[in-house]
């Protein structure tokens, strides 16, 4: 079953879906089929690249193709029936009522449920089901199906993934049922116009300290502290200090990490949140203690001289002498600078997210960094992480690395004063706030953002991530912020698909990434060791070049049925440098995609001479060439061309089919092998689309 569910792994990649590996099994005791990813920081992994969804399916032979939705920009309507359970497809046939049953792909799955696929709409739905009837789930930015066409034993989803690109937009009768509870979700807090910053930092320290307390709580206590943090949050909502949007939507986010919602349900987690921030509306808060100032970075201040004004404008001028030299300080000698920006890059699915997360922990932990380099001071650190969700990634990977929770704290959102609900973190707008909580927190060493370019404000109405001039213009505040506040910044982004030259000039989008970190490294895998990474200097503003690290991925075991991931170091540097690694690694992928060619054409070509049009056709199909590209342009077929001694010739008589690529007569099929017929062979075979509409 491996080709067939490698097969719909790459018809639903060239749909444009984002795939990885799924596991499955059946549970006997709950008879059903348990699900889960096969590879860790799956939503960062998954991949529409061949050749990397052939290297997984080579490792995980029995995995099914599961989507990743949110950057596949899919939604999927879920329509459940299992036993026992409530007839999602029954309910949502009464809920659809005189709406037109959807024209959309579609997946029969193996309890007899459907998932109806749909185009995100420009606000982006996750995995809220709104006022949507019971068996109706929904799944979308954060969320994942197993893919149409998987099948697993005698299991199939039944379905068509090509279809996925051409999956319509959500009706609007559904986006209106899933947004009618987000409109309502979160009451809208007293306006904080007036508020001194001391007041919103103190309130955000306070509320990272109780949602912290609610995540960590245990059988028995949960739902009196969720009450406690939620009457305490109430005291400062009503002075004004803090928006009650924010309170309620970071409790519900503590309350199902620590399980509570999944035992006692939304309704009531919702009510018990409204209970106690509606008795700590009675009793404000008193107001703060006066306390001196904080005094900013002195080297900066000391040496201030005169502004000069003309024209109505400003210069901010110091003289050289008056400024005292410091030393750059370090979290990580020679790695990770405090009050400055540190890059790291690399391919997805290499663990830079396990990297930033190890990090962290060890400075949470004050802890040892590897090969004898030092220890950490003791800090505390903040993450914002888009790709990896918070209860099922984020919080096994800092449990693995065996960090101190205590001083990780995770932003999930940002709400508007006004009420309008939450939205993702802005650079671009946002520094104001993250300020606030740096200072509440008071020790903060390191920022993790993960990946940098998630937080830019890029996309609609926002600045282009490959426009140098609009990316600096967000990231030197955030330097500066960095260094005011004294705090190391770990930005994480991804390598461009460009092949070739140096390392520093892999990073992805603007040359202002690399050039507004003052350190930066890349992470790239070692091509004659599979699984292990290396993480090695790319470029060093402030020290001399490192040596190499290398880490492979280790799985822990964090809590009952639950796993984290996390790097374990080797114990010795390594000497290759970056640009030698990424050298390396290209070599070893051109091997491999020339071996596969070479493997495709004479398989193909062995039922006779074929137009070349029909070969790119096949190969397209066959994941082995890109959408538009030209089988001329493709180097591993060049060289497989090469190597089988293929001669394009153009057919006598037939200009309009073009040129012809067949086997030379001299070349000898290898042992055992046997014609294939021209008949398409049973395994390419796919079942009938399903037919909801009777149904719905």
């Amino acid at each position: 079953m491996t080709s067939e569910n490698l097969r719909v792994a790459l018809k639903t990649a060239a749909a444009g879906g984002f795939v990885f590996p799924a596991l499955v099994a059946w549970n006997e005791a709950a008879k059903k089929l348990d699900k889960r990813p096969a590879i860790s920081g799956w939503r960062e992994a998954a991949s529409t690249n061949s050749e990397r969804i052939k290297a997984w399916w080579r490792t995980f032979p029995a995995a099914v193709p599961g989507i990743e939705l949110g950057r596949s920009n899919l939604f999927a309507v879920d329509l459940d029936r299992h036993s026992g359970g409530a007839d999602g497809i029954a309910n949502f046939r009464d809920f659809r009522g005189d709406n037109p049953v959807p024209r959309c792909p579609t997946t029969k799955t193996p309890n007899g449920g459907y998932h109806l696929y749909f185009r995100q709409p420009s606000e982006l739905l996750g995995n809220r089901t709104g006022t949507l009837p019971a068996g109706v789930d929904c799944r979308g930015a954060g969320g994942w199906t197993v893919a149409p066409g998987a099948a697993f034993e005698q299991w199939r989803w039944v379905g068509d993934p090509a279809k996925l690109a051409a999956a319509p937009p959500v009706p609007t009768w559904i986006v209106s049922a899933i947004q009618a509870r987000k409109a309502t979700e979160y009451s809208a807090g007293p306006s904080m116009g007036g508020v001194g910053k001391r007041e919103r930092a103190y309130a955000e320290r306070a509320l990272t300290n109780t949602a912290n307390k609610v995540a960590a709580s245990q059988r028995g206590r949960r739902n009196t502290e969720l009450n406690t943090a939620a009457f305490c949050m109430g005291t400062l909502i009503a002075r004004g200090w803090i928006g009650a949007a924010t309170v309620e939507g970071r409790l519900h986010d503590a309350a199902a990490t620590c399980g509570l919602i999944a035992d006692d349900g939304e309704r009531t987690v919702r009510s018990t949140i409204k209970s106690g921030i509606g008795a700590g509306l009675k009793e404000p808060h008193p107001d703060l203690k006066e306390r001196d100032k904080q005094k900013g970075n002195g080297a900066a201040d000391s040496g201030a001289a005169p502004t000069r004004a003309q024209g109505g404008k400003r210069l901010v001028v110091h003289r050289a002498s008056e400024i005292t030299p410091v030393a750059v300080e370090w979290l990580w000698e020679g790695r990770l600078a405090i009050g400055k920006t540190t890059l790291a890059g690399g391919d997805p699915g290499l663990g830079k997210s396990q990297l930033a997360i190890f990090i962290a922990a060890t400075i949470s932990t004050g802890g040892q960094w590897p090969c004898q380099e030092g220890h950490a001071p003791k800090r505390s650190v903040i993450v914002l992480c888009a790709e990896d969700g918070m209860a099922d990634t984020i919080i096994p990977r800092l449990m693995a690395a065996q960090a101190d929770r205590e001083r990780v704290t995770i932003i999930t959102a940002v709400t508007e004063t006004d009420g309008s609900g939450r939205r993702v973190f802005n650079l671009s707008k946002d520094l104001d706030v993250l300020e606030g909580l740096i200072t509440g927190i008071g020790d903060v060493g390191l920022v993790i953002i993960d990946p940098v370019d998630a937080y830019l404000g890029a996309g609609a109405g926002g600045i282009d991530s490959h426009k140098n001039a609009a990316v600096r213009a967000v990231l030197e505040p955030l330097s500066e912020l960095a260094d005011r506040l004294r705090t190391a910044v770990l930005a994480v982004t991804h390598f461009s698909k460009q092949a070739g030259g140096k390392a520093m000039y892999r990073f992805i989008g603007s040359i202002a990434h690399i050039g507004s970190a003052r350190v930066a490294f890349a992470v790239v895998a070692d091509a004659e060791n599979e699984g292990r990474a290396l993480v090695l200097h790319a470029k060093n503003n402030l020290a001399p070049p490192q040596k190499g690290l290398a880490f492979r991925l280790e799985q822990h075991m964090v809590a009952d049925g639950v796993t984290g991931s996390t790097v374990a170091f080797e114990s010795e540097h390594v000497t290759v440098t970056a640009d030698e690694a990424l050298a390396a690694d290209r070599d070893a992928e051109t091997r491999t995609a020339k071996e596969e060619a070479v493997d495709f054409l004479a398989d193909f070509l062995a039922q006779g001479p074929q137009p070349v049009r029909k070969i790119e056709d096949e190969a397209r199909a066959a994941g082995l060439l890109g959408g538009e590209q030209d089988i001329g342009q493709s180097k591993p077929f060049r060289l497989a061309r090469s190597a089988l001694g293929i001669k394009p010739r153009q057919a006598k008589g037939e200009r309009a089919a073009g040129w012809v690529w067949e086997l030379p007569a001299t070349y000898q099929m290898p042992s055992g092998y046997q014609m294939p017929s021209k008949e398409r062979a049973p395994d390419r075979q796919r079942a009938p689309d399903p037919t909801p509409s009777d149904a719905l």
